[in-house]
Parts: C-alpha cells; structure tokens; sequence
C-alpha cells in the first residue's frame, strides 16, 4: 500500500494519510518496504514482527480520529 491508495481508502487528504501511516509504522502495524522516494509503500507486519506489549505503550495514541488503548 501507498500513501495515496491509503488516502482512497480512508477519504482523507495525502498528508493526514502521511500521518497516519507514520502512526502505523510507530504502533508496529506496518513496515515500509525496501523500495524508497516515489516507490515508497508499506505492508502489514507478519506475526513474527509483531511488537511486545512494552513497545506498544510507547506507540502515539490516535490516528485519524481513532484512539488506540493498550492495557496493560
């Protein structure tokens, strides 16, 4: 995924799909792919690179109008 098929799919502008995907990569969610500059794109984590609980208490706390609640 990219930021503007994220931007499609959430119905919002580029740049609030730039921040949430950066709130995605900070909770651990997605990982950006190798490829860099006009070919950057991301993908879900596989459940071998899913974070420990004390990372995600470090994550921010919303995206695009969502909280996020880690109990712990």
């Amino acid at each position: 995924m990219n930021t503007s098929k994220y931007a499609t799919l959430a119905k919002c502008s580029n740049d609030t799909a730039l921040r949430d995907i950066a709130a995605l990569l900070a909770w651990g969610v997605l990982v950006q792919n190798p490829a860099k500059g006009r070919s950057t794109s991301y993908r879900l984590v596989t459940a071998a690179e899913l974070p420990s609980q004390s990372q995600l208490r470090k994550r921010p706390s919303s995206l695009h109008g969502f909280t996020l609640n880690v109990s712990g």
